[in-house]
């Protein structure tokens, strides 16, 4: 899941097997390697063949070419930087609102929930953000991160959910719901709570849209 419908699916750490790739790619490997067979064949025949004050007159037209030639690659290269660097400062952005918002929920429990409230749900917060980061690396260990966190009935049902990440920002949500339908609370205190968890919902899909859209793998094939 988390695939786009016609997106070209590649390795971006297999280097071999991306410049083979004929689905998604620009400009295909085939027809390159069979136009590098042929400058092979007019470089040996220029420098091999031709008398020689001939061939100093093409090499010089020739590497005015290759001059010229380099300018599409070196905007291609400068465009490869440039939305690498957009998105490592996305997912920082993203990261540092995860950190400040997740600051502003414990200090609104800290303000408005009942005591003994307030230890469970700063530590489902923490669980969040546990379960959001091995959530984006796809890994499935954050329960033991959280085994001195969280109580053996929440690590169960955590460990069940289809997405952590998710489940305890359900948690965290209901928690606020009981408590103010119990009378812990008024609906504005209430709706300051479910104003930040909309903001982490928004950071978590930020950095998900971030890992599941590479960057194009044209402009990948193209430069290798």
């Amino acid at each position: 899941g988390g695939r786009v419908a016609g997106q070209a699916q590649f390795d971006p750490l297999n280097w071999f097997t991306s410049l083979f790739q004929y689905k998604g790619s620009a400009i295909h490997i085939f027809p390159i390697l069979l136009v590098n067979v042929f400058a092979v064949v007019i470089f040996l025949v220029v420098f091999y063949v031709i008398p020689w004050d001939v061939s100093r007159g093409i090499t010089k037209h020739t590497q005015n070419d290759v001059f010229y030639l380099s300018f599409p690659l070196f905007f291609l290269l400068a465009m490869r930087v440039q939305l690498c660097y957009n998105r490592w400062w996305e997912a920082r952005s993203l990261w540092g609102l995860t950190i400040s918002r997740s600051r502003n929920l414990a200090r609104l429990a800290i303000l408005y929930l009942p005591r003994q409230d307030r230890p469970r749900f700063c530590a489902l917060i923490v669980a969040w953000a546990v379960a959001k980061k091995r959530h984006l690396r796809d890994e499935r260990t954050m329960l033991l991160e959280l085994a001195d966190v969280l109580g053996p009935c929440d690590r169960r049902d955590a460990a069940t959910a289809k997405h952590p990440p998710l489940w305890f920002l359900d948690a965290l949500s209901r928690y606020v719901a009981e408590t103010e339908a119990a009378g812990g609370m008024d609906s504005q205190q209430a709706q300051n709570f479910h104003d930040q968890f909309t903001i982490l919902e928004e950071a978590m899909c930020g950095c998900e849209k971030i890992k599941k859209t590479p960057i194009p793998f044209a402009i990948t094939s193209f430069l290798r």
